[in-house]
């Protein structure tokens, strides 16, 4: 569901700087008890994308990185926390961007946001949560440190992160949070003094969602090496995380997503769906040429809006027996086809019905009907091969978001606040011909009907296996931005 936001503050990067002021000052309805200052905050925006993203194995040597982006996003409303530094709630306030906030530019040309109202609180050790865009209402406490946003019936995915009109403009409008280090809020400090520095918090915040955007190169079809032509290329984003949690889960190395345990095993079909979103795949999108430069992230991100996504990683491991990551447990891109076998590559020499054509388990040929591909013969007599059905021509591949390995990729991890940018360089291979990680009962990419090979996806399969059905050449794109090319 796409929304038309009104009054929306554009944010223009991603590192948010929080200033507890001492101002004299009206106050806002309620002041704790014992108060002795007033306290305002003001956010500033540098221009760039910087991400605060903590220190793990997939923070200093990330795949697939080409830069950052500085980003195009709305504000609505700023939810801030003060707490003591053994937790104990102190008081929040909800600042609505069209009524609460003022916007200016300080003497470095960066923008500034601040309340139009201060308010009152103790002096005192602080630590300051932001929560930016919250869909939900201001908490009587402090969020817990493990607390989530839960994709739900009454919290759409939409609520969460979701492109908008705003002025002639596509932008974001997405949760983000943060939290500050232990800062003493002095007593009695005045206006002029919290200008020249005291009573300041710093912290940065990062967007919940993760994006994806696909492109393909002016050349693709020139380039690729099956003979046919191809039509009608969409993509579209399965098995994201259903929920994320508020601060990002930190223990030793391993960064934790929501679902990080998740094993995938014979009742993937039944458990999956506790666990990852599929709604996007009803939705593809097509992709579209690429005109710019691929390791160009501020043309690609401005040019392709795409999908998003909540983030989803697993235990690191360097080879098929130590990680955790497998197919059934790896968000991914579906990417699909139409494509038309040229006359000349149907062996039987029939026409297709439909365009839907079928391929030879054994020989590994097209052929136009499922009786020609079965009752194929060798000079030593029949293959009574089994044969795969491709409805209309369609074809699939999947496109791990993050790879450690374009070609033979052991872990995938997509994080918070990282564009996943995938260029479709060439397709080489025939795809596959349904969808066997969808456990939704409306996949739009059922298993054929009839007698039908199992597929080469397998959802307890490691990323990588010996035989495989694609390879990519990939460039990612960060707000931090990761990009690549694929050749399928």
């Amino acid at each position: 569901m796409r929304q038309f936001i009104h009054n929306s503050l554009i944010l223009s990067a991603l590192f948010v700087t929080a200033s507890m002021s001492a101002c004299r000052d009206k106050t806002v309805d309620e002041i704790p008890d014992g108060a002795s200052t007033y306290v305002g905050f003001s956010i500033e925006y540098n221009g760039q994308l910087t991400t605060d993203r903590v220190q793990t194995r997939y923070s200093e040597d990330d795949y697939n990185k080409v830069g950052t982006y500085e980003g195009k996003d709305l504000i609505s409303s700023i939810d801030l926390y003060l707490v003591s530094p053994d937790g104990t709630f102190l008081e929040s306030k909800r600042f609505v961007a069209a009524t609460d906030l003022t916007y200016s530019y300080n003497s470095a040309g960066i923008q500034v946001i601040e309340p139009r109202t201060p308010f009152k609180t103790t002096a005192g050790d602080k630590v300051a949560i932001v929560i930016i865009n919250s869909p939900r209402p201001l908490m009587a406490t402090q969020p817990a440190n493990d607390q989530t946003f839960a994709i739900t019936t009454s919290l759409p995915f939409s609520a969460i992160g979701s492109f908008v009109d705003y002025q002639g403009e596509r932008r974001l409008q997405s949760i983000f949070t943060g939290k500050s280090e232990v800062t003493t809020i002095v007593d009695g400090v005045s206006v002029d003094q919290v200008r020249t520095g005291s009573n300041h918090i710093e912290l940065s915040v990062n967007r919940l969602v993760s994006r994806v955007v696909v492109s393909k190169a002016p050349d693709m079809e020139t380039k690729s090496t099956l003979d046919g032509t191809f039509s009608h290329t969409t993509y579209a984003v399965g098995q994201g995380a259903l929920a994320a949690y508020i601060f990002p889960q930190i223990e030793g190395t391993e960064y934790k997503s929501w679902g990080y345990d998740y094993m995938p095993d014979g009742n993937y079909l039944a458990t999956a769906s506790q666990f990852y979103c599929y709604e996007d795949l009803l939705d593809p999108f097509d992709v579209p040429v690429n005109l710019n430069t691929p390791q160009d992230p501020q043309a690609n991100l401005a040019s392709y809006e795409g999908k998003l996504l909540l983030e989803n990683t697993h235990l690191y491991g360097a080879n098929a027996s130590t990680t955790k990551y497998r197919k059934g447990n790896t968000a991914y891109v579906l990417i699909s086809t139409i494509f038309t076998p040229s006359a000349s590559s149907i062996k039987d020499g029939g026409t297709l019905t439909g365009g839907t054509f079928y391929l030879g388990e054994t020989d590994q040929e097209i052929y136009s009907s499922i009786e020609a591909a079965t009752n194929a013969t060798t000079t030593t007599g029949s293959y009574n091969q089994q044969v795969r059905t491709y409805k209309g021509g369609k074809m699939l591949y999947f496109v791990w978001l993050n790879p450690d390995d374009i070609t033979r990729p052991m872990n995938s991890p997509v994080l918070r606040n990282n564009v996943y940018q995938i260029n479709i360089s060439a397709i080489h291979k025939l795809g596959v011909n349904w969808n066997p990680l969808n456990p939704d009962i409306n996949n739009p990419d059922p298993k054929p009907e009839g007698p039908e090979p199992d597929s080469p996806i397998v959802p307890i399969d490691p990323l990588t296996l010996d035989d495989t059905y694609m390879t990519v050449d990939i460039e990612v794109a960060n707000w931090t931005v990761h990009a690549y090319d694929v050749e399928l």
